[in-house]
């Protein structure tokens, strides 16, 4: 699911590498000076560069980022740090990464293109965020129902084991009654 997110997110980025938009009259308008074709190519080389890295690699590639973001103010490493956290879990938590986008999102915005995409990039956190949330209940749900079954099954085992006993009183019963009677007569 994250590695088809990831992708589509990738192949977005392409679509708006061509800084381009629509005019009311459907003719195609070139703006070069709407985004910046740099950020957005760094940033995407970063996507395809992070898919390629072992989970080791990209822990320590996950550190690196956190430390140009948080202590050398870089912004496009606090986006790769958010675009990394919805590839790798390790990397930081999904509220982490939605946290970095809004920052960056308030701060440094200089295109529609940018800002779009990095709302495409808070709405793909925010339903990952969620579709974790829902894997939880499910699991939390599953375990519950597994609980159950497995005291259903106690109880029926109960419910035969007290049936046998029953069943045999009964018989003592039975083979009381019929001595009883027999002594009577």
């Amino acid at each position: 699911m994250r590695l088809k997110s990831f992708f589509l997110f990738i192949l977005l980025t392409s679509n708006i590498m061509s800084c381009s938009s629509i005019s009311p009259k459907d003719n195609l308008i070139i703006n070069p000076l709407s985004c910046s074709i740099s950020e957005l190519d760094k940033f995407m080389a970063f996507g395809l560069y992070f898919a390629t890295l072992s989970n080791k690699e990209k822990k320590i590639e996950c550190d690196k980022l956190r430390f140009n973001y948080n202590v050398l103010n870089d912004w496009n490493s606090g986006w790769s740090l958010a675009s990394a956290i919805n590839n790798y879990s390790a990397c930081g938590t999904i509220n982490e990464g939605i946290n970095i986008l809004k920052k960056i999102h308030d701060t440094r915005l200089n295109s529609e293109q940018i800002k779009w995409l990095l709302n495409q990039q808070i709405l793909l956190l925010k339903q990952i965020k969620t579709t974790k949330t829902q894997k939880k209940i499910i699991n939390s749900l599953k375990q519950e129902v597994k609980l159950s079954k497995e005291q259903l099954s106690n109880c029926q085992n109960e419910k035969n084991t007290m049936l046998l006993k029953l069943h045999e009183i009964k018989s003592i019963e039975t083979s009381i009654n019929q001595r009883l009677e027999e002594d009577q007569k």
